[in-house]
């Protein structure tokens, strides 16, 4: 086979990956947004989780809450509606690495605070 044959057989199946890999993440994206509720309510947490949640979903609710909001809304796009980082920082016309900093530094809170609410909980 001639080199222009090979990398036509190449590009199409990179094509083909991505399309996939697209299609893949817009079926986790509406899986999500239809376990956790489409609409976000009041404190900017799911519908669904807002009623009956559990001790331990009340604790990471409130955790969630004392993030500073760019921090709180980052995560919720990662996490609840499955968007890549790089879709986020599209999406709100951040730089990737501003995103990528601000679920760390999300993730690194969350797991301090947690750790406090598990170690006062009688």
């Amino acid at each position: 086979a001639s080199a222009s044959t090979w990398l036509l057989m190449i590009a199409r199946s990179r094509a083909l990956d991505r399309l996939r890999a697209q299609r893949r993440r817009a079926e986790r994206t509406t899986a999500a947004a239809q376990a956790f509720g489409e609409d976000m309510v009041g404190s900017g947490h799911p519908a669904a989780l807002q009623p009956e949640v559990p001790e331990s979903g009340a604790k990471l609710l409130q955790a969630l809450d004392l993030l500073p909001q760019d921090q709180r809304e980052t995560l919720q796009l990662a996490y609840f509606s499955g968007l890549s980082h790089a879709e986020i920082a599209e999406q709100t016309g951040q730089p990737l690495g501003t995103i990528k900093t601000r679920i760390r530094l999300a993730m690194q809170k969350l797991r301090q605070q947690l750790a406090l609410s598990w170690e006062e909980a009688p």
